[in-house]
């Protein structure tokens, strides 16, 4: 390279931000810029003189070659291996993903194919990144479409036939009574569970958090048994300040003081209030009906359930007659 438009050559080859490797026909190495030395770990005269294929990967090299010979019968501008992963192999053996175009030019002495190198390692690390992205939005869309048919669809129908056997209850003989009675237990307990595993899915309501949508649920379900819609009043911050737990068994709490009020107490209003309030969550269902007479307060599977309920949870529960008319229930469980 003598001449100055040689020198010229020369320079932009050298200065190139890609690694550069001039080949004969043979696909001997004839040329190299620094920036190849750089991406490699080799020393230009380790690499001058050898096959294009030592920067290859052992197990690609034959088919690289096949691919080379095919090239040299067909040279044109290109890019390798287009809609392919390719990865060139460092001289201490690593690898690294590459983009390359190779590009014939017209010497005096013969063809010579360039071969531009490209370390394309930052932008697979992105796409890659992206990838996990776009799978981990997917699998949260199938949990929330999962968690949605929980919530709307399987629970709903168990809450509703649960009330509907409740309504039964007073209808039936004791024998026949008890034994509905654990099979209201047991389905409560499938509603927890259920309950639960929705929340574990993080699940997420549009304009209203998880538990209070479930609450309203709730009231709303057992409007239709008790013919009109009790009153919610929802005070404090509820999102993200119960565990599983503590949600199941309010929720629990819940149906089961609306479900007694459908039974017994003819009441013609309820007014459902659910607070946390500093360090204590208290649900307070109170209603207008013939009120809870004393042989009752301290007995019934469902008030004990109640109590068992907030006892589990360090709290306590009342069932009180009120002095206005009817019952009142307040179920007071501290907050973690």
């Amino acid at each position: 390279m003598s001449t100055v438009d040689d020198s010229v050559a020369w320079a932009l080859i050298e200065s190139s931000p890609d690694g550069v490797a001039i080949c004969d026909t043979s696909g001997h190495i004839v040329i190299v810029n620094r920036q190849l030395e750089l991406l490699f770990g080799y020393e230009r005269s380790d690499l001058l003189g050898q096959a294009i294929e030592i920067l290859v990967p052992a197990e690609y090299r034959t088919a690289h070659l096949r691919h080379r010979h095919v090239y040299v019968n067909e040279s044109k501008t290109r890019a390798m291996g287009s809609g392919l992963r390719l990865e060139g192999v460092r001289r201490d053996g690593s690898r690294f993903p590459v983009e390359v175009a190779l590009s014939p030019v017209k010497t005096e002495s013969g063809e010579l194919i360039i071969t531009a190198v490209r370390d394309v390692s930052e932008r697979v690390s992105i796409q890659n990144e992206l990838e996990e992205q776009r799978m981990k939005a997917l699998i949260a869309e199938d949990r929330e479409r999962i968690a949605r048919d929980l919530h709307d669809t399987v629970i709903q129908r168990l809450f509703a036939d649960g009330l509907t056997i409740q309504a039964l209850l007073p209808r039936v003989s004791d024998e026949v009574g008890k034994r509905l009675q654990t099979v209201l237990d047991d389905h409560d307990d499938a509603i927890r569970e259920i309950r639960t595993t929705i929340l574990g899915l993080g699940r997420s309501r549009a304009g209203e958090s998880g538990l209070r949508r479930a609450i309203l649920d709730v009231v709303d379900q057992a409007g239709r048994i008790l013919g009109f819609r009790p009153t919610v009043r929802l005070d404090g911050v509820l999102e993200n300040r119960l565990g599983p737990q503590m949600e199941g068994e309010l929720l629990a709490t819940l149906r089961e003081a609306l479900s007694n009020t459908a039974r017994h107490a003819q009441a013609t209003s309820v007014e459902v209030e659910v607070s946390a309030s500093g360090r204590t969550l208290s649900l307070t269902v109170a209603d207008n009906g013939s009120g809870i007479g004393p042989d009752r307060i301290g007995s019934g599977s469902g008030l004990s359930n109640m109590r068992s309920r907030a006892h589990e949870l360090g709290g306590s529960c009342s069932i009180e007659r009120r002095t206005v008319g009817g019952t009142a229930v307040e179920w007071v469980v501290p907050l973690s």
